[in-house]
């Protein structure tokens, strides 16, 4: 079940808490390079600071991106804008995917 709360306590993500949710150094650059084989499925809805590109290689997710909602399985390239409230469900046990937030 999807649930949206209101606009103004959405949380929005930086780049440095991008790489404590993936427990990978914070290179404290423009931009973050991170290579998954599982992700922190953040149900609550988000917008980040940066854009975001994944290339899921292996597995599957659920999406929830503004209004709309995905069943993405592999291989898939996902693209998400700063402005955009998602939120992750977990779809399969096994998953590699690799992003770039910049």
């Amino acid at each position: 079940m999807y649930y949206f709360t209101p606009v103004e306590i959405i949380k929005t993500i930086s780049l440095s808490r991008h790489s404590r949710l993936f427990s990978v150094p914070d290179t404290s650059k423009e931009y973050l390079l991170i290579s998954a084989t599982g992700h922190p499925y953040t149900e609550e809805p988000y917008r980040a600071e940066s854009y975001a590109m994944a290339h899921l290689s292996e597995g599957s997710i659920y999406l929830q991106a503004g209004l709309n909602s995905y069943e993405i399985e592999s291989p898939s390239l996902i693209t998400l804008a700063p402005s955009v409230i998602r939120s992750f469900r977990k779809r399969s046990d096994h998953l590699k995917m690799d992003i770039i937030f910049f």
